[in-house]
């Protein structure tokens, strides 16, 4: 699965469930299942925890909402 498709996947989940934003927790051994959606979506999330963070420029947007 690419991660344009994990992206929609995602994002159709939310939506199903009436979900606006999301309080992701994530680990970096596999940064594709959730980087392109906060790369691509970040107003979906509303926090994101990096567990064994390793900083990536994509999250430079998501600042103020990033707990490292």
């Amino acid at each position: 699965m690419t991660t344009a498709n994990v992206d929609a996947s995602l994002i159709s989940l939310f939506q199903h469930l009436g979900i606006n934003q999301v309080h992701l927790g994530v680990g970096q051994m596999v940064p594709a299942d959730w980087l392109g959606l906060v790369a691509r979506h970040p107003e979906r999330i509303a926090s994101l925890t990096l567990v064994s963070p390793r900083l990536r420029p994509q999250l430079r947007a998501m600042a103020a909402r990033l707990l490292w």
